[in-house]
């Protein structure tokens, strides 16, 4: 998930940090100072505002919070006083508020308590027709629940429509704080694409506020001056921390991805499947995640928000995926035409370029209606006339090439587990 120019969801966890000033002018001192000295994400404490109530003066300090933030994210919180919160707030309200959040454009993301909702699905729903990117929240203040309802509890989120699912909780020893971390893992197993932010608060908590990148918490929160919960670390420690632990891992990142690129027809599709039963590792089509993901087919994301935008959606997915191991990912056939995605390919995988000729590739793909590139034009001239278009792109991108014209899937994928064998190619099976 892409926000602004950061990456939410792979990599090293952003930092965030919380403003929590009672009166206006010291939101905006404490904003600018967060901003200058490299907060990621900056979360503005409504409940903490003294004229919380007043619609008015959270619409014009929005704007000015959005013009100080630049590019960095800001995150509107309303916690209310029983998920820790500095105030009491009814449904209707709260609800209200929300909306008006929402709105307004201005909040990057906005915080949703999913636990003090009575229709959190449909409340989710109404914010993301507006537009808004939602993070799901439930906080734990008092004791660290059982693994299992600690993976129900972000699971729900993610059924409930929240974008980003957000879980604290306050731990009485070193197992709590192990099993919230090892429930934050397994949500990322299950859903690796839905970003997670989870903390175990206070001292004890300390270990799980800067490791993220291994369990799959998406964000952390560091202070700059006031802290909003118990447990959070200045800004300039936990980036450090944070930098030292991205490097190391880094460092031991080796490719144990394979990225199927190709023009459409080569196969990409049929071939992941044969590869993925071959070596046993998860195979995803960027095509069925994009269209999943947007609620759209290909062909109406093209017709309504044209070529360049379904274009931003690979790149954005192919950052999701860096940090992913063992995956088998068939790209759509015009992936390999952007030299980000490229470097994005062969820095986390071996990139496996499929060919066949125009002949071949007309037989099968002239009965579907899934290639808007192709509309009006399905014929063998007119391929050709495209596949030439491309045929540079494809091979400087492709560290492996295998022809499928002759081949069923299942004898490609040999062919490929084979060449990734090879002395040439370093691969981590």
């Amino acid at each position: 998930m892409q926000i602004k120019k950061r990456i939410i969801g792979a990599g090293r966890p952003l930092v965030c940090v919380p403003v929590v000033e009672i009166e206006e002018n010291g939101i905006y001192k404490a904003a600018g100072q967060a901003v200058e000295r490299g907060a990621e994400v900056l979360e503005w404490r409504i409940d903490w505002f003294a004229q919380a109530a007043c619609q008015d003066r959270i619409e014009e300090i929005l704007h000015k919070l959005q013009e100080i933030c630049g590019d960095t994210i800001l995150l509107c919180t309303f916690r209310s006083s029983l998920q820790g919160g500095e105030r009491e707030i009814s449904e209707e309200m709260y609800l209200g508020l929300l909306e008006l959040i929402a709105k307004s454009g201005q909040a990057d993301i906005l915080d949703v308590e999913v636990s003090e909702l009575s229709n959190p699905s449909n409340v989710i729903r109404k914010l993301h027709g507006i537009g808004q990117c939602v993070i799901g929240s439930k906080h734990y203040f008092s004791h660290t629940p059982e693994t299992e309802q600690m993976q129900r509890d972000l699971a729900d989120m993610q059924r409930a429509g929240a974008d980003i699912g957000k879980l604290a909780v306050m731990p009485h020893g070193a197992l709590d704080v192990l099993r919230l971390l090892e429930a934050t893992a397994r949500v990322r197993e299950e859903y690796p694409h839905y970003p997670l932010v989870t903390m175990a608060m206070g001292g004890l908590g300390a270990i799980s506020r800067i490791s993220g990148e291994v369990f799959g918490s998406c964000m952390t929160f560091a202070s700059v001056g006031k802290t909003s919960a118990p447990g959070q670390m200045p800004l300039e420690d936990v980036v450090g921390i944070l930098n030292k632990i991205s490097e190391s891992m880094d460092q031991e990142m080796v490719k144990s991805n394979i990225f199927l690129i190709g023009f459409m027809g080569t196969g990409k599709t049929t071939v992941s499947r044969s590869l993925s039963e071959l070596l046993g590792y998860e195979e995803i089509d960027t095509d069925a995640w994009i269209t999943r993901r947007q609620h759209r087919s290909i062909p109406e994301i093209f017709e309504s928000s044209g070529e360049q935008a379904f274009r931003d959606m690979e790149t954005e997915l192919l950052r999701e995926l860096g940090k992913e191991r063992h995956k088998i990912i068939s790209c759509g056939g015009g992936m390999a035409l952007r030299q980000e995605n490229v470097k994005l390919m062969q820095e986390h995988g071996v990139v496996v370029l499929l060919t066949a000729e125009p002949e071949t590739i007309l037989a099968r793909v002239q009965g579907s209606d899934e290639r808007p590139i192709l509309n009006g034009n399905m014929n063998v001239s007119y391929i050709q006339e495209l596949m030439a278009e491309r045929i540079s792109n494809y091979q400087r991108a492709g560290e492996v090439v295998v022809a499928t014209d002759l081949q069923s899937p299942q004898e490609i994928a040999e062919e490929i587990e084979k060449k990734l064998h090879s002395d040439k190619i370093s691969f981590d099976f």
